[in-house]
């Protein structure tokens, strides 16, 4: 088990669940926890901790289908949420990115459908997208380097 991935997760782990909590009271992801992340990962590639051969790639797929998405919904998915998946593909690489967007959405939507079963909002309404792919980050980070 290599202990410097382990530090990584749990640094990762630490940023994303404060982006989550500031994104599920205020729906903003604000772009500083967004550098930071950036920032952190610059040493864990270069000292190839992490796989830093797909990381570009899952960066520019990643934020760029993410992007293209919220275009298509015209509003729906946030400059934040964008944001996030561009860098969190830094962490997990391709096909890594598209592995936890698909978890994380699938969350989202399973949240929003409980929701709606409850009546607690309605089809027009939106949810905070930043804690479900922090968690659809943290299930593919967690697969490929921790389990």
């Amino acid at each position: 088990m290599d202990y410097l991935k382990i530090i990584g997760f749990l640094i990762l782990v630490s940023i994303l669940l404060v982006i989550s909590v500031i994104d599920f009271k205020t729906k903003k992801i604000p772009n500083k926890y967004i550098i930071i992340l950036m920032a952190i990962w610059a040493p864990f590639a270069y000292f190839e901790i992490l796989d830093s051969n797909t990381a570009i790639y899952g960066f520019a797929i990643g934020g760029f289908l993410l992007y293209f998405t919220a275009l298509v919904t015209r509003g729906g998915i946030g400059g934040g949420d964008v944001k996030l998946v561009a860098v969190s593909g830094l962490y997990v690489g391709f096909p890594g990115i598209m592995y936890a967007t698909v978890y994380g959405f699938g969350l989202a939507a399973l949240y929003s459908i409980i929701l709606m079963g409850l009546k607690k909002i309605g089809k027009k309404d939106f949810i905070p997208l930043g804690p479900f792919i922090s968690i659809g980050v943290i299930i593919q980070f967690a697969v490929l380097y921790i389990l």
